[in-house]
């Protein structure tokens, strides 16, 4: 059973995200539309950091990877936006936040589990607090982990699996 699934991001200007579920667990990223989040994975950190600079306005502030106990070379939050993980100069992790604005076909940070896995259908793995999503993707296959705090929407992690 498959069925479609529209995510806007507000806060990058109302940038269209799309996922289509091809099966239980697996979102169908080769669908047109897919994700303006992945493009951003496997990119290249100099353009990572014009993007969101430069195009939207966003501050960096560079975290030193040791004090998060990350194996990645660097670590960039960008203040009202994403933090992003790089490892040999390129993107690999994504996080988005509950501090950003965001709407996942009617979910958005702050939503329970249970409408977050009604809207988005079983995910390929569940624990106490995440919702692991597999993402087919061009350069390797994604993961999408939705982390839940107090039962609401807290995360949203997209990485690459190597």
């Amino acid at each position: 059973m498959s069925f479609k699934l529209k995510l806007f991001i507000s806060f990058l200007l109302f940038i269209p995200f799309s996922f289509c579920f091809s099966q239980e667990g697996f979102i169908d990223s080769a669908q047109s539309g897919f994700s303006y989040w992945t493009n951003f994975m496997d990119m290249d950190e100099s353009l990572v950091e014009r993007k969101l600079t430069r195009f939207y306005g966003l501050e960096p502030v560079e975290i030193n990877p040791s004090e998060i106990k990350s194996k990645a070379e660097r670590v960039i939050w960008y203040k009202n936006g994403p933090t992003v993980w790089f490892i040999s100069g390129r993107a690999v992790q994504l996080r988005l936040s509950v501090g950003m604005e965001g709407l996942i076909d009617g979910v958005g940070f702050g939503s329970s589990v249970e409408s977050v896995k009604t809207s988005f259908g079983n995910p390929w793995i569940e624990t106490e607090n995440d919702l692991y999503y597999n993402l087919p993707w061009k350069g390797g296959p994604l993961k999408l982990r939705l982390y839940f705090k107090e039962n609401a929407l807290y995360e949203a992690y997209l990485y690459i699996v190597r």
